[in-house]
């Protein structure tokens, strides 16, 4: 029962971080999670869930005559653990739910009323990735300013752990080639943030000159923010520069 009951606590902790990226959807379709019920309050609680979790597996252990390779096992469980809340900082963490809660609903009906036709929301590509899913599409190319695009402010910090995971390591292997998407004298973090696939599915809207007036006016009806990070060129792929 012990383990059993540590174990819950572990995943609710653990799926408590991970709800953080759903936010979003779960506001649309109405369901709770304990991301929106928690906010801002969520490193405090993965602080008791993970607490509780140690101290259950560790009891666990001690009821079924562990030996002391357990308990060295679970203490460096429990350091890894200690990380994750540590490096979770309240306001960086506020800044992504804000983001992530922020409805593309008021774009989409700016977009609209501007007459725009060449969009898409960037989630699991990264921008790079669905930048060029749009250039490919449309047989144009886009170049992106890398030093415009607007980051979390934790993004670059986050990013300097090296952590990599597979949708990353998957959209280098498709994207970075050289021909899709190329990188022209970018850091390697920017590199790396660009084909992240961990966003919060903003859009990335095409403007055409003849549409920027209309588009402006779109916005302030709608209060939507928007930021210029490119241009559509001639040729095909995605290009970024500084």
């Amino acid at each position: 029962i012990a383990l059993y009951a540590g174990c819950v606590l572990w995943t609710i902790g653990y799926d408590t971080i991970y709800a953080h990226q759903d936010k979003e959807d779960d506001l649309l379709v109405g369901l709770k999670s304990t991301a929106l019920r928690l906010g801002e309050a969520t490193p405090r609680w993965l602080t008791a869930f993970y607490a509780g979790a140690v101290l259950l597996w560790g009891l666990a252990g001690a009821m079924a005559g562990a030996r002391l390779a357990f308990f060295l096992a679970l203490g460096l469980a429990s350091i890894q653990l200690a990380w994750q809340v540590a490096t979770l900082d309240a306001a960086d963490l506020a800044s992504a739910i804000a983001s992530m809660v922020s409805l593309n609903q008021g774009a989409a009906r700016a977009a609209v009323d501007a007459e725009l036709h060449a969009a898409t929301d960037i989630t699991g590509f990264g921008l790079a990735g669905h930048a060029h899913e749009m250039a490919d599409q449309s047989a144009v190319a886009i170049r992106i300013h890398a030093d415009a695009v607007p980051l979390l402010p934790a993004a670059r910090q986050q990013a300097e752990t090296g952590i990599s995971f597979g949708g990353l390591e998957r959209n280098r292997a498709y994207f970075d080639d050289g021909a899709k998407v190329r990188f022209d004298r970018v850091d390697d973090l920017t590199h790396t943030l660009l084909l992240d696939p961990q966003t919060s599915g903003g859009l990335l809207v095409g403007v055409p000159r003849a549409h920027a007036d209309a588009w402006q006016r779109a916005m302030k009806t709608h209060d939507v923010r928007a930021t210029e990070i490119g241009e559509v060129i001639a040729g095909s792929g995605v290009t970024v520069v500084r």
